[in-house]
């Protein structure tokens, strides 16, 4: 009778070949972890930079001069620091046909509103760029405001009536940008 032998174990041609597939499949599967990885920590970066580009366009709203002890510095978030950039820009709005209606209304300009636009990046300081337009992580907020409005927030009037700089800031961009008329000493109120 013949007997025929059943192999048991792997030769060692199978073990290496098992292990080099092994070893490939797992630098694959390392390489898209670091990536998903990467990605989720830009895009809580980005998310900083959304929320620190809210917070200086309400601070701007609330008060102009509040960010100019802010400019040309960075702002820390965490563990990294932003840049930032803001500009306001007056909006011109089209011709509509109830603009005659309105200015025979009494009501006021409507070319009075103006956009605020705030871009905040990753510093370099903390792996980002000094410049925007090297594509760290950032983000960019405009905002369509009236500078007559007061209703922002109830800190805001408060803010505005007891402090006359302030007062008078508002007032002359009510006025589309003229200083309101001093009053002459003795001359206060009605006549």
């Amino acid at each position: 009778m013949n007997h025929v032998r059943h192999r048991t174990g792997l030769t060692l041609l199978e073990v290496v070949l098992a292990t080099a597939l092994l070893s490939i499949l797992a630098t694959g599967l390392f390489g898209m972890l670091s990536s998903i990885t990467r990605a989720g920590v830009r895009e809580r970066q980005r998310l900083a930079s959304a929320e620190i580009a809210n917070r200086l366009i309400l601070m701007h709203l609330d008060d102009k001069t509040s960010l100019d002890p802010l400019k040309g510095k960075t702002i820390p978030y965490g563990i990294h620091e932003y840049r930032w950039r803001l500009s306001e820009d007056k909006i011109r709005l089209r011709e509509i046909a109830r603009r005659e209606r309105a200015g025979s209304l009494g009501m006021a300009d409507p070319d009075r509103f103006k956009q605020i636009t705030v871009r905040v990046w990753l510093a370099e300081t903390t792996g980002g760029a000094f410049d925007p337009d090297q594509r760290p992580p950032q983000a960019t907020l405009t905002r369509l405001y009236d500078p007559i409005h007061l209703g922002r927030n109830p800190d805001s009037l408060r803010k505005i009536m007891r402090n006359p700089t302030l007062m008078e800031a508002w007032l002359r961009d009510m006025m589309g940008g003229a200083a309101p008329a001093p009053t002459p000493p003795g001359r206060g109120g009605a006549r």
